[in-house]
């Protein structure tokens, strides 16, 4: 089982060619289909002790913020300056209350803090069916889903690959995700490993042998780009594969972005602990930020459906559909991007930069607004197929969130309806969306302002609301101060679906408990609109419910 033995660094199989690039079309038959990906294995695999037998494995040595994160700031926001007055009247913008929301809170407990010294959490979290999972940039932890207890951890991100070798276990260089596979049952852990130039960079990714989070996990590297800095990875989960996406920028010059690498990993050999490759393309520096449909529900997409990945456009959504055969890889293809027209949005700060205000500080926060925010999650409800997706916009002269449901993304994708929501001057940002079985959304973000800390707050929507509006907002977590260290405010949340009942809403964010320099706590709720219950479980596929 265990091929830890130095193999080849990089099998380029099939002697394929690097992908040119993309370019933006209206639809997916006019638009433009990639060369043919890279091909290779995983530079070494292994089966690991359980997880609860090395969480005393304290000494691998870590990366610092500095080193990682606080990079991404220059290559980010290197030409923003002081907040600048945005005026823009948004057409699809709830500027009042909804009605009361109608979600019932469910559990409730705080997760990891500060810790380490991280700048930003990277806040995510997994949902299983006795357990939670939350990874932030250093640490992670194994919480009891019902009480909040922790089982495991806090330890180390790199404490995972404890005896693998090389720079999965040697750097904690963060960008953490978390997932539970619910059809296989199992938890899927990443985050990436950075080399210097001249050596080639790693993706981390380990699959639990069973449903336990604590127990052993099959172990992979699978090399990126030489001389690339690896950043922002997501990862996702599909019937035939793993799906990752990583923004590259040059080592040499890190504000010289060198576009996303998207991947495809062979899922069903990483549920058996075997040889799996990784088939991937190289997208140009037009595009920023792919997110990966990761799927939610009972009902799998359609027979030979491709994977969709999205990403940001000029008032447009962008949408690839990644259709992988492991068997010939000759039949792979990145097809895309069809451009899907949404209403007309500005990016917040101008540039999507730092405009979020707090009390009783100067110090504004970055509000993400130049990308798509995880997850872009995906359902099949059997008459249609939908993806949710949000980002951060300027409204009321500050910063919100539009969100999105897209349907037929297989055929000619359509925006079946759009909101931002924005019903009063405070700035709401960081946000993670996601629907359950009845089409019912859940949607939860941090909200601050001038006379408001940084808190964490929920909404949502039933499906038989009016189409294009929210519920109001439950504060969830009331902030107690203000970020003075950093214009740094994380850079993701996750809304996940409980697999139990496909119907409660997990979210994960962050708050601070009192102003101060980085000192970050974060915080995980659940909850459900009462009429989805495990009873409804079987409508998932009928058609005609909306």
């Amino acid at each position: 089982m265990n091929s830890r033995s130095n193999r080849s660094s990089i099998s380029l199989a099939l002697g394929l060619l690097l992908f040119a690039g993309c370019i933006s079309s209206p639809g997916y038959s006019q638009s433009q289909t990639a060369s043919h990906p890279h091909v290779f294995s995983g530079i070494r695999h292994d089966v690991s002790r359980p997880l609860r037998a090395m969480k005393s494995a304290q000494g691998a040595s870590t990366v610092s913020e500095d080193e990682d994160d606080q990079d991404g700031d220059a290559r980010r926001f290197a030409a923003v300056g002081p907040k600048l007055a945005e005026v823009f009247s948004d057409p699809v913008q709830q500027d009042f209350p909804g009605p009361p929301f109608r979600g019932i809170l469910g559990v409730q407990f705080d997760g990891l803090s500060i810790g380490t010294g991280w700048v930003v959490p990277d806040t995510n979290g997994a949902i299983g069916p006795t357990q939670f999972v939350e990874w932030i940039n250093t640490q992670y932890a194994v919480f009891d889903r019902t009480t909040g207890a922790i089982i495991l951890g806090p330890e180390k991100g790199n404490t995972l690959w404890q005896g693998f070798g090389g720079l999965c276990e040697s750097n904690n260089n963060g960008d953490p995700l978390a997932q539970y596979d619910k059809q296989a049952g199992r938890w899927v852990l990443t985050q990436h490993a950075n080399a210097p130039l001249g050596k080639i960079s790693y993706q981390c990714v380990a699959v639990s042998v069973t449903s336990d989070a604590t127990g052993s996990y099959y172990r992979y590297a699978f090399p990126l780009p030489l001389n690339d800095f690896p950043d922002y990875p997501k990862i996702s989960t599909w019937p035939d594969a793993y799906y990752l996406t990583v923004d590259e920028f040059l080592l040499s010059n890190l504000q010289v972005e060198g576009g996303p690498y998207v991947c495809v990993l062979d899922r069903t050999s990483m549920l058996l602990g075997l040889d799996a490759t990784a088939q991937c393309f190289q997208l140009g520096p037009t595009y920023l930020s792919l997110l990966p449909s990761d799927w939610d529900g009972n009902t799998p997409p359609p027979v030979g459906s491709p994977n969709y990945l999205m990403s940001l456009g000029v008032d447009s959504l962008n949408l690839w559909q990644f259709h992988v055969d492991f068997s010939n890889p000759l039949n792979t293809t990145l097809t895309g991007p069809a451009s899907i027209a949404v209403a007309p949005f500005k990016k917040p700060c101008r540039t999507g930069g730092m405009c979020v205000p707090q009390p009783g500080t100067n110090q504004l926060l970055d509000s993400i607004g130049d990308r798509l925010m995880y997850r872009l999650a995906y359902r099949n409800f059997g008459d249609h197929e939908s993806l949710v997706a949000n980002h951060a916009v300027t409204a009321h002269g500050g910063v919100s969130v539009r969100w999105y449901e897209i349907r037929s993304p297989g055929s000619t994708p359509v925006v079946y309806q759009q909101e931002t929501a924005s019903p009063n001057s405070n700035s709401r940002w960081m946000a993670s969306i996601a629907m359950d079985q009845l089409g019912d959304i859940g949607l939860g973000f941090s909200e601050s302002s001038s006379s408001t800390y940084p808190s964490i707050a929920i909404t949502g929507r039933k499906a038989n609301d009016p189409l294009d509006t929210m519920e109001s907002e439950a504060l969830i977590t009331a902030g107690a101060g203000s970020e003075t260290g950093s214009y740094r405010w994380g850079d993701y949340t996750s809304m996940l679906i409980d697999p139990l009942d496909d119907c409660t809403f997990w979210f994960t964010g962050e708050y601070l408990p009192a102003t101060g320099n980085h000192n970050w706590m974060t915080h995980i709720v659940s909850f459900s609109f009462p009429s989805c219950t495990r009873a409804t479980d079987n409508l998932a596929s009928q058609p005609g419910r909306r």
